[in-house]
């Protein structure tokens, strides 16, 4: 009879149909789930790189005494600014096609931009800020060259100047005594190199792992390249990422 081999092919014209459906909504799932967790790490390291860093700072000077009440007053002020900035940028992400890397106090570098270009920008905004430790920093060698970067994301590139963001205000936060700050941004062979380095005393053997070492660790693995952190003779620190 030949109804049946119509029913036979109605029924299998529709399992595909609703099987691929089912595959597309899963997809657009995945996509939505992967784009939400990226906005979730870019706004935690814009809050840990900037606010954080702030109060982190504050505190400190609060506990040794070195701070007076107007000092706390423009400090806390800052801070409560930068969150604002923060959440702004973060509001307009979700209804913006535009890559943009938010830098605080109102500064937005675009991500379209080479990678070389956003790293420099990336370095002078940051050195540009009250951070407390360069001020005694007399020499300052610095290289950003050219890179091959074209297989790299918007989310990569974005990760990487968060990276170099990171290692200087590090720099800022734990080398109080630096008088020579090292950066180099180019490519060595075949690899790219992101590279600080400093001369501040620290305490000897210690390397703290905190969430910008975690965060540069999964940077690293995504790019199949390896960071590391270690001390700099006579003394100082080393902060470097090579892909």
């Amino acid at each position: 009879m030949p109804l049946v081999p119509a029913v036979a092919a109605f029924f299998a014209n529709a399992s595909g149909f609703v099987a691929a459906k089912i595959y597309q909504r899963e997809q657009d799932l995945r996509l939505r789930l992967r784009d939400r967790q990226q906005l979730l790490e870019q706004t935690f390291m814009a809050v840990h790189n900037g606010p954080l860093q702030d109060l982190a700072g504050l505190s400190r000077s609060i506990q040794d005494a070195g701070v007076s009440e107007g000092e706390i007053v423009r400090g806390l002020q800052k801070i409560n600014q930068e969150l604002r900035g923060i959440f702004e940028a973060t509001q307009e992400t979700l209804v913006s096609d535009r890559p943009e890397l938010y830098l605080g106090m109102g500064s937005r570098l675009n991500l379209e931009s080479p990678l070389h270009e956003l790293l420099e920008q990336v370095y002078n905004e940051t050195c540009a800020r009250e951070l407390s430790g360069v001020g005694t920093i007399q020499i300052k060698i610095v290289r950003f060259l050219p890179m091959d970067c074209e297989n790299l994301g918007v989310e990569q590139k974005q990760a990487l100047c968060r990276f170099l963001e990171e290692a200087l205000r590090n720099v800022g936060k734990h080398a109080g005594s630096a008088t020579k700050l090292w950066v180099n941004c180019g490519c060595e062979g075949n690899q790219r190199v992101i590279c600080v380095k400093d001369n501040g005393d620290r305490i000897a053997g210690v390397v703290r792992s905190g969430a910008g070492t975690k965060q540069a660790k999964r940077l690293a693995k995504r790019l199949r390249g390896r960071f590391q952190r270690l001390p700099n003779e006579p003394k100082g620190m080393i902060c470097q990422l090579v892909w």
